[in-house]
């Protein structure tokens, strides 16, 4: 199994002005699962040699820009322009109901797509062939983001999705082999988000035996994102890694 992160940066700094690119991470394994496909899906892809036509899923914590903007386009391309039915999608409730409008949503033109779209609310799961996902809880806006416990190939993943701390949080991720972790701020706090010290807090609770930072904001294009990689290896006695456009995480 592998992790390829196509695009590492979160946040409006990097929508507009792409310090890091914005198009989520993979998951290979039995199954691809794209997630996260915020803007620059197709130019990301072909830089790295993605073929999208072999995506399987595709999971949406929120319908943000920054998280959701190229769904419909990734849609189209993993089904052959359109030309075969085929995949599924995973998100919140918010990401099936345009009269919300949070930002992206999901059209009935791309709906009629795929094999099937599943809403999921927190605690939720769903499973199938080859792959178990449960949905965990974030709070971030009011968006109803959820983040997710993935099962696939004997390891256990977990994201966060966008997310502040709360009580409860780490409560999700027990027993993770390999977390993935939202942390668009460094110092500087900023609700629905993580920072250095929030994270910190996360990684003492969890323990997971490997995590790896991603989605940076505008703050990282001074602040070194292994800098603060290594200063939560130190303080977590966790093995943190830093993320960037292009890594590849072979598990």
């Amino acid at each position: 199994m592998e992790i390829i992160f196509l695009g590492t940066g979160g946040g409006r700094v990097n929508v507009t002005h792409r310090f890091r690119s914005t198009s989520g991470f993979i998951v290979r394994g039995k199954k691809q699962i794209y997630v996260d496909p915020g803007p620059g899906v197709i130019e990301d892809s072909k830089r790295y040699g993605i073929r999208l036509t072999d995506i399987d899923a595709i999971f949406v914590s929120h319908p943000h820009l920054d998280h959701a903007n190229d769904m419909n386009v990734l849609i189209e391309a993993m089904t052959y322009a359109t030309n075969k039915k085929r995949g599924i999608l995973f998100g919140p409730e918010t990401l099936f109901n345009p009269k919300l409008e949070f930002g992206v949503s999901l059209s009935k033109y791309h709906a009629n797509l795929l094999d099937d779209y599943v809403p999921l609310k927190a605690g939720k799961k769903v499973k199938y062939e080859d792959f178990q996902l449960m949905a965990t809880r974030a709070k971030h806006d009011n968006t109803k983001g959820i983040g997710f416990v993935l099962e696939m190939d004997g390891k256990r993943i977990g994201y966060t999705g966008d997310t502040e701390y709360f009580e409860g949080l780490s409560d999700q991720y027990r027993n993770i082999d390999l977390f993935i972790i939202n942390i668009l701020r460094a110092e500087h706090k900023w609700e629905g988000h993580l920072d250095k010290d929030s994270c910190l807090k996360l990684l003492k609770e969890t323990k997971p035996k490997l995590a790896v930072l991603t989605r940076f904001g505008g703050e990282y294009i001074r602040t070194k994102a292994e800098d603060i990689a290594g200063w939560l290896s130190s303080k977590s006695k966790v093995n943190v890694l830093a993320s960037y456009d292009g890594y590849v995480l072979k598990l």
